[in-house]
């Protein structure tokens, strides 16, 4: 029943993303293997919240769940030129959920689905509202090997967990786009848990991309837009 609105939300503001300097990825990451994760959010939350990539999630329902499909590379951004290190450059846009949604990877497919609203908040008007103090949690499974590398860009902060371990070098704090290089040095692993932890405040820009979930991608992103790209 949604379906409408959706479309006509995630139309506001396409992007295409022209993919740049890349990334030389560690054993067992020269084959993305698609994914599919399931996608939370918490909207208009206080800033303790919303200043915090950190677990546990809030304890209320949230306002808006979705699945996302990738080949290659999870990318999420408000910001129209990022620099190849990840730096926001440029003006911004799409600041709602809506555009920020649907952010495409020129680079393989990023699909969404199955939206739904448990806390009655409503996809339409989720699809509408500020990415400004938002929550967000992203679950699935995930391969790893052990010396894996994986690039992460964020603002705000973000928290990544590998079975239920959560992986050093990021802040779960405000701060501006910045890119992190992983490596993974725990054991080599099939089909364990995989949990992204993100958070918005403070306003624009909102940035979110890892190549971890596929192995793949690997790709520091320039988005441009794209009117197209959902028509």
């Amino acid at each position: 029943m949604w379906g409408r609105a959706i479309r006509a939300a995630l139309k506001m503001a396409s992007i295409a993303l022209l993919c740049g300097v890349g990334l030389a990825l560690g054993a067992g990451a020269a084959q993305a293997v698609p994914v599919t994760l399931t996608g939370s959010a918490w909207l208009n939350q206080p800033a303790s919240v919303s200043m915090n990539a950190s677990l546990p999630t809030p304890p209320s329902p949230p306002d808006l769940t979705f699945t996302v499909t990738s080949s290659d590379d999870l990318f999420f951004s408000s910001c129209l030129t990022l620099s190849p290190s990840g730096i926001c450059t440029g003006p911004t846009t799409a600041y709602t959920l809506g555009p920020w949604l649907a952010t495409q990877p020129v680079v393989g497919t990023q699909v969404l689905g199955s939206f739904a609203s448990p806390s009655g908040f409503g996809v339409p008007a989720a699809l509408v509202n500020t990415m400004n103090n938002s929550y967000w949690d992203f679950q699935g499974t995930v391969n790893v090997t052990n010396g894996e590398q994986f690039t992460v860009t964020h603002d705000d902060g973000m928290t990544i967990l590998i079975n239920r371990v959560a992986l050093p070098g990021m802040s779960p704090l405000p701060t501006s786009p910045i890119q992190n290089v992983l490596t993974y040095t725990g054991p080599t692993l099939n089909n364990v848990s995989l949990e992204m932890v993100y958070s918005e405040c403070c306003g624009a820009p909102a940035v979110f991309e890892t190549n971890l979930p596929t192995g793949g991608g690997g790709c520091l992103c320039i988005p441009l837009p794209e009117p197209s790209v959902l028509s």
